[in-house]
């Protein structure tokens, strides 16, 4: 099993708001897992792998069973999947809905759930459903109250239980299935939220923008022909089981006490800026100037600013610069944080996180700024998940027009994950 990344420190810098350097991510075996922890995946044809058999299933088993080793019970009172999926058991029910009574389908999610969970006893749920609820007529708010319902009786039978919800992935809807398809997604995140606030173990999955219709995210049953509107191809299937794959790790190891302490990767770096300037190269560019400061950093005597030496406002800051040997998993949720201070109110400090292929493009970033409001020092920190495998995830704090012969301090740079 792979467990937690953590990458804390006073990271040596190099300047420049526009080049970005890595990370890399290094893997570390806990101990063996005796007890099994039980994974119900729930849903309907799309936990069970319409058209594609074992759906995300496979591509989830791989990575956390036989890749990291956890020591997963897939389980539920269906069994189907390909030769390559280790373990089929699933309650994943072709054409279900949610709660389907009303509209005259005495086969539902609502009525069977307790069967279920007395049978299997399930740990962790993964939970994507609604779509035909939807398909058969129900509004949004109708839906969200299924869902509601649904996750009452889950935890009545089983209060420990662990349940994480997706925000279902898109489906070629229009007109009022549109509206609800849109109203039932955006319903979500408050039942997750009045679940967590009744102490309950929920999280929250987002697929809605997951998947492109009418793209290879979806079956297509002929070379050429139309793409299936509800159901992913294995392509589709893989960028679920990766969006799954985080959280049931972290959850994972939660349940089965594996995971590790934190793992400083930077420790000689936080001594060595406090006593010189060796983890960082004091470059100096058109646009901005490094240096190191010393007595009054965040944490200790040193930080490292950088300030505008033009005559004119200007983009300005520093890069995080480690060793450069990096390779990103999709899915992995990362965290980055920094102290930060201003010369003068009014400036704003951005801290940005960049995936980066080897052609310098990007699948995607994540900015997270806070405009000064005084001169004392603040946190600032945000996420990112990865996207592509073999990427480099790069760090920069910066400010996107610094006036001329302003300044800003930072100190106590982080980036962690918890898991890959």
């Amino acid at each position: 099993m792979q467990t937690i990344r953590k990458y804390l420190s006073k990271i040596g810098l190099a300047v420049g708001l526009l080049y970005f350097a890595g990370f890399s991510m290094a893997p570390a075996l806990a101990g063996a897992v005796t007890t099994p922890v039980k994974v119900m995946p729930l849903g309907d044809s799309i936990t069970d792998g319409f058209v594609v058999p074992g759906g995300y299933r496979t591509q989830l088993w791989t990575r956390t069973v036989q890749t990291d080793g956890d020591n997963i019970d897939y389980v539920g009172s269906l069994n189907s999947g390909p030769t390559t999926l280790g373990d089929k058991d699933h309650e994943g029910h072709v054409g279900w809905c949610i709660d389907g009574l009303p509209c005259g389908k005495a086969n539902d999610m609502v009525a069977f759930i307790d069967s279920w969970m007395s049978a299997a006893q399930p740990d962790i749920i993964l939970l994507h459903g609604g779509t035909n609820d939807i398909n058969d007529g129900f509004t949004g708010a109708q839906t969200a109250t299924h869902l509601d319902t649904l996750l009452g009786k889950i935890y009545a039978d089983k209060p420990s239980v662990d349940v994480i919800v997706a925000k279902i992935i898109p489906a070629g809807e229009s007109g009022t299935k549109l509206q609800a398809w849109n109203d039932y997604e955006a319903a979500i995140p408050g039942i997750v939220s009045k679940y967590s606030g009744l102490g309950d173990k929920i999280e929250m999955v987002d697929m809605s923008t997951l998947l492109t219709l009418n793209t290879s995210d979806y079956y297509q049953s002929t070379p050429g022909g139309g793409y299936d509107s509800l159901h992913p191809s294995q392509t589709g299937y893989n960028k679920m089981a990766d969006a799954w794959y985080p959280t049931l790790t972290a959850r994972y190891q939660a349940i089965a006490g594996t995971t590790p302490p934190p793992i400083n990767y930077f420790a000689n770096c936080d001594v060595t800026v406090e006593s010189s300037a060796s983890c960082w190269t004091g470059i100096y560019s058109s646009t901005s100037k490094v240096t190191w400061v010393s007595g009054d950093g965040h944490d200790g005597t040193h930080s490292i600013r950088y300030t505008n030496p033009t005559s004119t406002t200007a983009a300005t800051g520093v890069n995080a610069k480690p060793a450069p040997v990096t390779s990103t998993v999709p899915g992995v949720a990362f965290t980055g944080g920094v102290w930060a201070r201003a010369s003068q109110t009014g400036i704003t400090i951005t801290l940005g996180l960049r995936e980066k292929r080897a052609d310098n493009t990007a699948p995607g970033y994540a900015l997270y700024s806070w405009t000064a409001t005084d001169t004392n020092w603040h946190f600032i920190s945000g996420g990112y998940t990865t996207k592509e495998t073999g990427n480099s995830l790069t760090y920069s704090v910066f400010s996107p027009s610094l006036p001329s012969g302003a300044y800003v301090d930072s100190d106590t740079f982080s980036l962690t994950s918890p898991g890959q």
